[in-house]
């Protein structure tokens, strides 16, 4: 017996792997359609429910009318919907019939509201591939779900 083994005793044979709901969180970027793909071809062979989520955060206004703010954020939602299902409305779902989830706040803290809420078994998201100084500027939201997902998190960088 190696050590492997005897330090997990349960073999890859012996786990069950299911992915009933799978998640796929999109911005509408280009890199989050690198992912689309795998979701597709992951979904297939399991047979699985997909979820296709967008986090809104919503812009502050703070130099213009509460009335004006409340209008322009309005629209804005409205255009991140309309996105959302022009994105759920795509081809490349084939004959998958995924399920769209539109959610308001911060983008971890959404993603993890909705892999919760959902019972989602495995998570499909991109990676812009930013590094360094932009990365520690914007944040990494791919990076704050891998760290704190209670689910399987697959990344996929975008194509070069």
């Amino acid at each position: 017996m190696s050590d492997l083994t005897q330090a997990n005793p349960t073999s890859a044979k012996e786990v069950d792997v299911r992915f009933g709901n799978i998640l796929l969180p999109t911005d509408f970027s280009d890199a989050s359609l690198a992912a689309l793909p795998h979701v597709v071809a992951i979904a297939k062979r399991f047979g699985s429910q997909v979820y296709v989520v967008h986090v809104f955060l919503p812009p502050s206004y703070p130099n213009i009318p509460a009335a004006v703010a409340t209008s322009v954020l309005q629209q804005e939602r409205d255009a991140a919907q309309r996105e959302l299902q022009a994105f759920l409305n795509r081809e490349d779902f084939g004959n998958l019939q995924p399920k769209l989830v539109f959610s308001m706040g911060s983008a971890t803290d959404g993603l993890l509201q909705v892999i919760a809420e959902k019972e989602i078994d495995l998570v499909v998201m991109a990676t812009h591939g930013r590094t360094g100084f932009r990365r520690l500027v914007l944040g990494s939201v791919t990076e704050a779900i891998v760290r704190r997902s209670p689910c399987p998190v697959l990344t996929v960088p975008m194509a070069p």
